[in-house]
């Protein structure tokens, strides 16, 4: 787990805290998701575990973590923005909106997906970079329209009694 995770050369240095300087950050977020992953667990489910990492480091750690998928262990972590070739290891994904789902299925489909709604992803673009941006800067209401955003049962009821 040291190896898998890049912390050899720190194996041997306190940990530290508010009074003790010990590890970096960065080593400090991998230390303790190595933590998680030694009782071989069926589930992992980490919030931003990349958050303040460097590239490499987030790399790192997200083929750590697909290495446990695949030896049978479900993983669920949420992430924001992920670089290209950390976006290729997922295998499915949950996109949401304003607590809304996106989309939901496999990572290789997202950006058909998107282009079968209107927004073709661009040539040489990071596919997490253009699904927040198309998160982020088109209207809900024009996301709904394209067929993004299911209309709930309840403003459904709602529409159907005003009529």
């Amino acid at each position: 787990m040291l190896r898998e995770l890049g912390l050899e050369t720190c194996a041997d240095t306190v940990t530290g805290g508010q009074l003790l300087k010990g590890i970096s950050g960065g080593e400090r977020k991998r230390t303790s998701v190595g933590i998680e992953l030694v009782t071989q667990p069926t589930i992992v489910c980490l919030d931003e575990p990349t958050s303040g990492l460097d590239s490499f480091s987030a790399l790192q750690l997200v083929q750590v973590l697909r290495k446990v998928a695949a030896a049978g262990a479900s993983v669920l972590f949420t992430i924001h923005q992920p670089q290209s070739d950390i976006f290729d290891l997922f295998d499915s994904l949950i996109i949401m909106n304003k607590g809304e789902i996106m989309y939901q299925g496999s990572a290789e489909g997202v950006t058909d997906h998107f282009e079968a709604r209107g927004y073709a992803l661009p040539r040489k673009y990071n596919p997490a970079d253009y699904i927040m941006t198309v998160t982020q800067t088109v209207p809900v209401t024009d996301l709904r329209k394209a067929g993004f955003l299911k209309v709930s049962d309840q403003n459904m009821q709602e529409s159907a009694s005003s009529e």
